[in-house]
């Protein structure tokens, strides 16, 4: 039926058809570690970033579409020492295992994100595609923090108290 030029769905309805929607799978992202951070006066610092080694079952070897990466971000100038990083398909995970056997972590690690105005060395940087085909992308800054370690330094500064 067509009433004022539309089609209304109940005649679009057919009994033969299934339909079946589901997400595309998630781009990975590249993921480097802040290694130091030089301030340069007048709000400028210029970051340098490394690669991590991230755990085979976070990462996707075969990646067809390379991500450019950017030389800046807002005032912050980056420069990559190592590589164009590995593609990494669950970055908290990644940065989890990396933590847990170089810096010898606790199983009370928590991976946060943080903004990246408070960026420090030890830091984690994210690139990744919003789309396939999309020349933008987005970055997330991680921050992993071991909470055993934590819990004893407010111990150890209260008790100086």
């Amino acid at each position: 039926m067509n009433i004022y030029n539309r089609i209304l769905w109940s005649e679009l309805k057919m009994t033969n058809v299934t339909v079946s929607v589901q997400p595309k799978p998630d781009l990975p992202a590249f993921v480097f570690r802040v290694m130091n951070i030089m301030e340069l006066g007048r709000g400028k610092r210029t970051v340098m970033l490394g690669d991590i080694d991230a755990p085979l079952e976070c990462v996707q070897m075969k990646y067809k579409n390379p991500l450019a990466m950017p030389e800046r971000i807002g005032c912050t100038n980056l420069i990559y020492t190592n590589g164009c990083g590995f593609a990494i398909v669950n970055v908290p995970k990644a940065i989890d295992a990396y933590c847990k056997f170089y810096r010898h972590a606790s199983d009370e690690l928590i991976v946060e994100k943080i903004v990246p105005d408070v960026l420090r060395p030890g830091d984690f940087l994210s690139f990744k595609k919003l789309r396939e085909s999309d020349t933008k992308h987005t970055i997330e800054t991680f921050r992993a923090i071991d909470m055993k370690q934590h819990l004893a330094l407010d111990k150890r500064s209260s008790a100086e108290s």
